[in-house]
């Protein structure tokens, strides 16, 4: 009995699938491992720095809300309140020992409210914070004049020399 013509290939290309050999791979080929390990790699890699831009994308989203709740939380300092240049930033080391010693002690900054005048600026505090203490600390004229030249009829709690 004579086989027909079509029958070998049939039986071949069926063979070939049952075993699991893929198309264009040769059976028992390493490539075809090598590109299955590498495709998963890839996808791997690709969930890793999608992961990576979301963790960034919150941590920016966390910032920019403290941020926006600092600034809304914040008090805002009076305009023509405060001479040329002030309040501002300043070393608690330059304010004289005279009126920083028990006050200012351990801290590293201090607000300048205007010359001879000062105030605590407490670890996480700004300057409008600061300022909105109400506590004047420095030599009594500079203090008095403060007063009755930039916030009249009101007297401030705080220390003068």
């Amino acid at each position: 009995m004579t086989r027909p013509k079509w029958l070998v290939p049939v039986l071949v290309i069926s063979l070939g699938l049952a075993i699991g050999a893929g198309v264009g791979y040769p059976l028992g080929s390493q490539s075809r491992n090598d590109d299955v390990a590498a495709a998963k790699k890839s996808v791997t890699t690709q969930k890793l720095e999608k992961a990576k831009v979301q963790a960034k994308l919150s941590a920016y989203e966390a910032r920019e809300n403290e941020l926006r709740l600092r600034e809304a939380r914040a008090p805002q300092l009076p305009k023509g309140s405060f001479p040329k240049g002030f309040p501002k930033v300043v070393n608690a080391s330059t304010v004289p020992e005279i009126v920083r010693s028990g006050t200012y002690d351990g801290m590293k900054q201090v607000v300048a409210v205007a010359p001879g005048v000062w105030t605590a600026l407490p670890d996480g505090s700004d300057i409008a914070d600061a300022v909105a203490s109400g506590s004047l600390d420095g030599f009594c004229a500079s203090i008095k004049a403060y007063e009755r030249m930039y916030t009249p009829g009101v007297q401030h709690s705080g220390s003068c020399v």
